[in-house]
């Protein structure tokens, strides 16, 4: 063979390696890493909306530049949820259900801030709430307690269940449905059916908040009943 025709064959063989490795690479298209990280940003904020946040940002990690995902035909589709309500942390899976199906997981970071109800001034147990003893400030989600609270008309008129310190936040374990009833008071006893009423006097035994069934002890009879609170001093037993 002549050194003419192998240098056309040389030619010829390189030519068509590279034309192998363009189409190759045509056929190997990659999905966009920047659009991935947008989408988990998009459905994480998604998530948030139903939330009265205020200052809310939204940062998903930057992935690894190597990491090589096959451009996906279809539609990417996005899940997940938060790890936790005030961890500021969520992970969302950003997947491909193509031909060549892939998943990926972007952690994402979230800052904001929240209106939340906190004691203007120290008060003692079994206080009872009123519009003056409380006020909303701005907190950062990260820095709550669990089961905090946020509406006020829902704590007004409620008990503390121990003494509070000023400028603390409430939350869901510091208050509770005002007492009427107190355990060792004397009550009255309303029972009756449909043509007559009965009043009889008796003692508490146990605390109550209205509508709470509690156990009365019937002053006449000994007879212990058990007795719906009315209202501060009543209970009513069906017979």
């Amino acid at each position: 063979m002549n050194n003419k025709l192998v240098n056309a064959l040389t030619c010829i063989l390189a030519l068509c390696m590279a034309l192998l490795v363009a189409a190759r690479a045509h056929g190997e298209a990659l999905q966009s890493l920047a659009d991935v990280q947008a989408m988990a940003e998009t459905y994480a904020l998604a998530q948030m909306q139903d939330r009265q946040y205020t200052d809310l940002q939204i940062t998903a990690t930057t992935l690894d530049n190597r990491l090589r995902l096959k451009a996906c035909e279809r539609p990417l589709e996005a899940f997940g949820t938060m790890v936790g309500e005030n961890s500021g942390r969520m992970t969302v899976g950003i997947r491909c259900s193509g031909v060549m199906p892939w998943t990926v997981y972007v952690p994402v970071q979230m800052r904001a801030s929240v209106a939340v109800l906190s004691i203007i001034n120290t008060l003692p147990k079994d206080s009872v709430i009123s519009a003056s003893d409380i006020v909303l400030v701005n907190r950062n989600v990260q820095e709550l307690p669990a089961r905090y609270l946020s509406e006020p008309e829902a704590v007004i008129g409620m008990q503390l269940t121990r003494s509070v310190p000023a400028n603390s936040l409430l939350t869901q374990a510091m208050v509770q449905q005002r007492l009427l009833i107190n355990k060792g008071q004397e009550v009255t006893i309303l029972a009756g059916g449909q043509n007559f009423a009965v009043k009889m006097l008796g003692t508490a035994l146990q605390n109550g908040t209205a509508g709470q069934r509690i156990g009365v002890k019937n002053t006449t009879s000994g007879r212990t009943v058990e007795a719906v609170i009315v209202d501060a001093g009543t209970v009513r037993v069906s017979l």
